[in-house]
């Protein structure tokens, strides 16, 4: 397959993410060229809380956008045993992307970038599903840099509230540091990259209750625990239909550790792309935004409701 005329090494890993879900995409149905559609569909799927704040940001419905995309790309001809090549507007979406990037400081591409650089476009049918919506792409644009920048400012928020005072830094370790490292056994997740370590919600607790009200069925609710060790066998014999992992990875770590789900192809999450990663503290502590953190999970478990 040809390449996207820019050196590999100016993907970050979740602009990495967006492309291996992209090209799958484009294989599984057959077609002949890698197009922006593609690579938007695959954002969607692989950012959904970024996604979904952008499209409510702009009082659309996120689970419409994305059906139009998905309708879009099954009236695209298959055409079998022809090698995938990258759609020239694909080409210029990366370097696009890449000024993009430059312009925000960085040197290496994240998949807001693409995102991005799909509505920095006037034309294509990305823009032209939400113009039907009355939005000009040029407020996605506006409304996808406010969201970034406010991330930014969490993530440097999180960053303050775990680092040790300045006096205890030399001579004390900071487990609340560690545990968000993942260097510390936590109770629910996994070990970092790898399937090894799985812990998920049994069948009490906090997480097991959200679940429920939800709308959800969780497949280890006969295990009458708060926790589940969930080694390779047991998550293929329960065969969830989704999977939805919670935490507070940044968002490459969150690229690199979706990945390792590739391996288990036959469940059926895995299969139909529905892993989902929420993050944020309404979903690891019971409060009072547990609201909020119900919504969340009922927005990826029915999407069709929302």
């Amino acid at each position: 397959m040809e390449d996207f005329d820019i050196p590999q090494n100016k993907l970050a890993d979740s602009a990495e993410r967006v492309v291996d879900r992209a090209l799958e995409e484009a294989r599984r149905r057959e077609h002949a060229l890698l197009t922006n559609e593609h690579v938007c569909l695959a954002f969607a799927q692989a950012e959904w809380d970024m996604f979904g704040q952008v499209m409510r940001d702009l009082e659309l419905n996120p689970h419409e956008i994305l059906q139009a995309l998905e309708e879009h790309l099954r009236l695209l001809p298959s055409v079998p045993g022809r090698e995938l090549r990258v759609a020239p507007s694909t080409k210029l979406l990366f370097k696009l992307a890449l000024l993009h990037a430059s312009r925000c400081g960085r040197h290496t591409i994240e998949a807001t970038d693409l995102f991005s650089a799909i509505f920095e476009e006037t034309q294509g049918i990305p823009v032209s599903i939400i113009r039907r919506h009355g939005i000009e792409p040029e407020a996605l644009v506006t409304r996808l840099a406010t969201r970034m920048r406010d991330h930014e400012l969490q993530e440097e928020r999180m960053k303050k509230r775990f680092e040790l005072p300045p006096f205890l830094k030399h001579f004390a370790t900071n487990l609340n540091q560690l545990a968000r490292q993942d260097k510390i056994p936590p109770v629910f997740g996994r070990d970092a990259e790898t399937l090894r370590g799985v812990y998920a919600s049994g069948g009490i607790g906090f997480l097991h209750d959200m679940l429920e009200a939800a709308g959800g069925t969780n497949v280890f609710a006969d295990v009458k625990r708060q926790s589940v060790q969930g080694t390779t066998e047991l998550i293929l014999a329960r065969a969830p239909d989704v999977i939805v992992e919670v935490g507070v990875d940044t968002a490459s770590a969150q690229a690199r550790n979706l990945r390792a789900w590739d391996t288990l192809g036959s469940v059926p999450a895995v299969r139909s792309h529905r892993i989902y990663v929420l993050r944020g503290d309404d979903l690891m502590n019971p409060g009072p935004r547990v609201a909020q953190a119900i919504r969340r999970i009922a927005e990826v478990l029915h999407p069709e409701a929302f």
